[in-house]
């Protein structure tokens, strides 16, 4: 009996800001990888999502929402079959090459049925990582996507897209991992919303963002905040490179 090929490739997920992408990568790599929110162009970096097994080994990309669409899906495809099947219909007619899939990511909806796809797609190729690794990130790129996540869900208008999450001290111990991070905005007022009455917004931020770190990183975790202005912050080159967006 031959012996199975292994295969490998690479897989972008695109489209239009704040319709999925994100909550798609997790659901097919299960790793809390990607930050998700209910607000629109939150994932300001390509993040990988690897996942490996003895045959095969696919790296999805996560990016923020630059693609275009001809079409949109009703976002209520899931309550009405007669809806998906025009939906269906009508990417067929747009793409005619390639394979139409209806899914949720949300509710893990035929999520399954992709991997199939893409197996029979990519190449015969030796892996590209090791088989033990789930994403390029490293753990304080995660942590800081984890905390920026809880901004975005505390706060209102144009504060969370003001931020931005610095981790200053990540050390792991056997028991332990000890955080300290900046969270970055760019005048003074975001400062004082960002802490809140007497620090009770930043402490709920940082104790909804050190229960996600427990989960993941299966671990206590200390975690300390603080907030700093930095004036401009999206305007400077050198803060920008520092931050990982000119690289």
């Amino acid at each position: 009996m031959a012996e199975e090929k292994h295969r490998s490739g690479f897989v972008s997920i695109i489209g239009k800001p704040n319709v999925g992408k994100s909550t798609l990568m997790n659901q097919l790599v299960g790793e809390r990888l990607s930050i998700i929110t209910s607000k629109a162009q939150t994932t300001r970096h390509r993040i990988m999502g690897i996942i490996s097994d003895e045959h095969y080994q696919i790296v999805y990309s996560d990016t923020p929402g630059i693609i275009e669409p001809k079409y949109k899906l009703h976002e209520k495809m899931m309550k009405s079959q007669e809806e998906v099947e025009e939906k269906i219909e009508a990417w067929k007619a747009a793409l005619p090459v390639e394979n139409i899939l209806p899914i949720s990511a949300l509710h893990a909806f035929n999520t399954e049925s992709i991997l199939n796809l893409i197996l029979e797609k990519i190449p015969e190729h030796p892996a590209y990582f090791d088989n033990e690794q789930f994403t390029d990130r490293t753990d304080r790129f995660l942590t800081a996507e984890i905390i920026r996540e809880k901004i975005f869900e505390n706060y209102k208008k144009e504060v969370p897209y003001s931020c931005e999450v610095l981790i200053q001290q990540f050390k792991e111990e056997e028991n332990i991992i000890n955080i300290s991070a900046d969270i970055l905005v760019e005048r003074s007022s975001q400062k004082g919303i960002v802490i809140g009455h007497q620090g009770k917004a930043l402490k709920k931020v940082g104790t909804e963002a050190r229960k996600i770190l427990v989960d993941f990183f299966q671990k206590k975790v200390f975690l300390e905040l603080y907030v700093k202005v930095e004036e401009d912050w999206r305007k400077k080159d050198r803060k920008l490179d520092q931050l990982g967006y000119n690289h």
